[in-house]
């Protein structure tokens, strides 16, 4: 009997503290990006119509992301520089690109 109450109190004592720690990893992933750089990669010189996209999509997803946003112009090759720079980018979600090949 003193087994069955032991694992019984353990068991509650699970169901009880379980969503609160559900509580806060949901608020802590809820915006992964608060706070962080996000790398926005155009693949053109600054002036163009691509210049113009991407200080578009930089400023909303700094409104939406609550996350700072830095825009980098890589050129040459025809796009192609940019296309491999974001690419070559590690896989964290932190960079983020546009071109046109």
């Amino acid at each position: 009997m003193k087994k069955f109450l032991t694992g019984l109190s353990f068991f509650l004592l699970y169901l009880f503290l379980t969503p609160a720690s559900w509580a806060q990893d949901a608020e802590k992933n809820k915006n992964p990006f608060r706070d962080k750089t996000i790398t926005l990669i155009v693949a053109t010189n600054a002036g163009g119509s691509y210049d113009q996209y991407g200080r578009l999509i930089a400023k909303a997803l700094e409104q939406k992301l609550q996350a700072r946003v830095n825009v980098k112009y890589v050129t040459g090759e025809g796009m192609i520089n940019g296309a491999n720079e974001i690419y070559q980018a590690p896989p964290d979600g932190l960079t983020i690109g546009t071109f046109n090949i």
